[in-house]
């Protein structure tokens, strides 16, 4: 009868990681009229106003103008650097109406965002002074562009004396929260007669450009045994196999996945155990104790 060895893997808490991004160049724009058909005025008309961080001060502070007004049925196309796209990733686009909600003075947009800028998808509208987040369509790995459409109407307008001239862009801000460079999905290991099976699925990657599988046999000192390119940015699982030859030490081994990303950040993911002096496939237990084959257990970044 084999021996069953029982995997007992112990992982330490994350606290939440975070990584945001906002447009660093205005790749071109088209900007309307104010509600009086006339052009908007200069103080609000510099597209450089919508880089960055948005500053988010919705007061009348003067000549200091931090946003561009789009102008009727204007447009503008922003440029970041490639951001991937998670589950968790957040867009937050901005708007200065100093102080007027939506349903009194109705400044509206459409967002679009897009891997280039020659397919955008519509990710949503907003309306008014306050920041409205939307969730990044999990088509697409990466975001490069958006695209900011005014689709205001001007008749909302004419109750008041001074010109409207339509949404007034403060910025967009992109968030990641609890960022993985990959988000690990499984990963096992199984020694049979001098070779050893591995399998690794990830369920998103983001800049990622190395995989690494090391092996230690006392959980101190540890080697690289094979590595595999990464897809890079995705947000769709992958999956990577291998077999390679392996002469164990010790009757027990541990393996473990450290990723390397693009930034020559070294990413670090809990062991596994693995039983190295037995002939034929090894079986797997999961963390509560049930016979899995995939071998998941928690992930920690270190």
């Amino acid at each position: 009868m084999r021996n069953i060895f029982l995997i007992v893997v112990f992982a330490i808490s994350l606290s939440p990681l975070f990584s945001q991004s906002s447009p660093f160049s205005v790749v071109s724009y088209s900007q309307g009229l104010g509600s009086d058909g006339n052009v908007v005025i200069s103080s609000r008309s510099n597209p450089l106003n919508s880089l960055g961080t948005p500053e988010n001060v919705d007061i009348d502070n003067g000549p200091n103008i931090n946003f561009f007004s789009l102008g009727f049925g204007g447009t503008i196309l922003l440029e970041i650097s490639p951001f991937a796209v998670t589950p968790n990733t957040k867009i937050t686009i901005f708007e200065t109406t100093f102080g007027y909600q939506c349903d009194i003075y109705p400044e509206e947009c459409e967002i679009y965002e897009g891997k280039d800028s020659s397919q955008m998808f519509l990710i949503g509208t907003s309306c008014g002074n306050e920041g409205m987040t939307l969730n990044a369509p999990l088509f697409l790995d990466t975001i490069k562009f958006f695209k900011v459409v005014d689709i205001s109407n001007s008749l909302n307008f004419s109750g008041f004396l001074e010109p409207a001239d339509g949404y007034d862009l403060d910025g967009i801000e992109i968030q990641n929260f609890n960022p993985l460079a990959i988000h690990l999905g499984s990963f096992s290991v199984i020694y049979n007669e001098g070779i050893v099976e591995i399998e690794i699925v990830t369920l998103s990657e983001s800049n990622s450009w190395k995989i690494q599988v090391l092996v230690s046999e006392n959980l101190i000192e540890w080697r690289k045994l094979t590595e595999f390119n990464s897809y890079g940015n995705t947000s769709m699982p992958t999956k990577y196999y291998g077999e390679v030859f392996f002469e164990p030490i010790e009757s027990i081994t541990y393996f473990k996945v450290a990723e390397v990303d693009l930034d020559g950040e070294i990413s670090l993911y809990d062991p596994i155990s693995v039983v190295t002096n037995l002939r034929g496939p090894i079986e797997l237990f999961d963390l509560s104790g049930r016979r899995t084959t995939n071998g998941n257990f928690l992930i920690r970044k270190k």
